[in-house]
């Protein structure tokens, strides 16, 4: 899944953020990545034992739907790609 959610991510990110704001977004959201990898274990361990694999279905379902929603209804990513992204594709 890794594959198709970080260039997305990525390139969402280059969209959204204004320019000046880009390095501390990428800083964000290689933490929350970091965050994530360290903690996802723990909590599906817990999980795991208090309530089996069928809460761990149930949560993973429930925050797919959260996530489809909030990203559906609440964030808008705009067509045109601001100078940051265009400039570091053009690099590379």
């Amino acid at each position: 899944m890794n594959a198709f959610q970080g260039p997305a991510s990525s390139v969402a990110i280059g969209r959204i953020v204004p320019k000046d704001k880009i390095a501390n977004a990428s800083g964000m959201s290689s933490f929350s990545d970091n965050l994530i990898m360290v903690l996802s274990p723990v909590l599906a361990a817990f999980v795991l034992s208090c309530g089996g694999l069928k809460w761990i279905l149930w949560i993973d379902l429930g925050s797919f739907c959260l996530a489809f929603l909030v990203l559906a209804f609440l964030i808008h990513v705009p067509e045109k790609a601001s100078a940051f992204y265009i400039r570091t594709k053009g690099s590379g």
